[in-house]
């Protein structure tokens, strides 16, 4: 048997040999199907299972040394993409075309960028976040992050959470407003404002977000001069909840949460709306700062990753997530002038 660990817990597995089918793709894998006979995982409602899309070589801890055979790369497939829609679904595509501008991973146990620092509002007011000038010797990139859709918030460490949300408030009038009027620090301003948006939210309109500044994060590939900017704008970092759930969003940033939440429900029902990030520390001594870019990318993204480069690589594109076909493959149809307005119109619903 072996041991599979993750961030959610550990998983204990024993070696098999079947088929594997996904969405029409087969492949046979030889002692590489993981059968779960034991878990701790963290991790609310039914599990049945990963599908490991990672990099190639990762380890399994635990036991004997064993690296099993990847199913991509059994199915010779190299290319894939990931994507959500509003609501509850989102498609994995197999087989996809090439993506159109390549960002080299600089990781090699995870799908991993560069991030070289990240501006606030229209005008792009560059933070004290990851920046070049910082870097230490020996170090590769200012900051990393990992694109991860298992991932729901943007986690990345409290110090530098506090800095983002600072420079969030300059930009947004109804924040600063609040924090001069109520003598509070900008950070608790900002998420305090955004848990009160029932009362200038109005149902089912995610116009009232675009008051909020968009976010610019400056990600670099692993290779000189490959570099993009990814914008979320105010909708694709904010969740909306009620204030019964508001404690399971919180939990991650309890140094911020407005004094009710840490107390106990007053209005279960109230609409509130949280930050979508969580503290966590990830220092690493190549990369700085580890940021785990989260279930946001995958909304205002489509995602796509390639095996086939050297070293891997990734792309953030701005098109439709569509749906799965019936066909094999999984990958879907129509024109890529088609998904850039369906892409436009999914950010304008992001909220509903």
């Amino acid at each position: 048997s072996v041991t599979m660990s993750f961030g959610s817990g550990d998983i204990q597995a024993v070696i098999a040999t079947d088929k594997v089918s996904v969405g029409g793709v087969k492949t046979s894998m030889e002692n590489g199907l993981l059968l779960m006979v034991d878990k701790a995982l963290n991790i609310d409602g039914p599990f049945e299972g990963i599908l490991g899309l990672g990099i190639p070589g990762s380890q399994i801890n635990g036991g004997d040394s064993y690296e099993p055979p990847e199913f991509l790369l059994e199915a010779d497939v190299s290319r894939f993409s990931i994507c959500f829609n509003d609501g509850p679904t989102g498609a994995l595509r197999l087989g996809t075309a090439k993506p159109l501008q390549r960002l080299g991973s600089v990781g090699t146990m995870h799908w991993g960028l560069g991030l070289n620092g990240i501006s606030v509002g229209s005008t792009k007011a560059r933070l004290e976040l990851c920046s070049p000038e910082d870097m230490q010797h020996g170090q590769a990139t200012p900051c990393g992050g990992i694109p991860d859709s298992g991932t729901t918030a943007i986690m990345a460490p409290e110090r530098s959470l506090e800095t983002l949300f600072e420079g969030i408030c300059d930009e947004w009038d109804r924040c600063g407003t609040a924090a001069r009027k109520g003598g509070m620090a900008k950070a608790q301003a900002f998420v305090e404002v955004l848990a009160d948006c029932g009362s200038w939210l109005k149902n089912g309109d995610s116009s009232g977000l675009s008051e909020l500044p968009p976010l610019h994060f400056h990600v670099t590939g692993s290779e000189h001069g490959q570099q993009q900017d990814l914008e979320l704008a105010g909708w694709f970092y904010v969740f909306e909840t009620t204030e019964k759930q508001y404690s399971f969003s919180s939990e991650h940033f309890l140094t911020f949460a407005p004094p009710w939440a840490r107390k106990g429900r007053e209005q279960p029902d109230r609409k509130v709306c949280a930050p979508a990030f969580g503290v966590m520390d990830m220092p690493t001594q190549t990369n700085g700062d580890v940021w785990i870019l989260g279930t946001s990318f995958f909304y205002a993204f489509d995602v796509h990753y390639d095996l086939s480069t050297s070293p891997p690589s990734m792309a953030f594109e701005e098109e439709a997530c569509g749906t799965c076909e019936d066909a094999a493959n999984l990958v879907s149809h129509g024109s890529r002038a088609e998904t850039r307005v369906a892409a436009r119109d999914r950010k304008s619903t992001r909220l509903n």
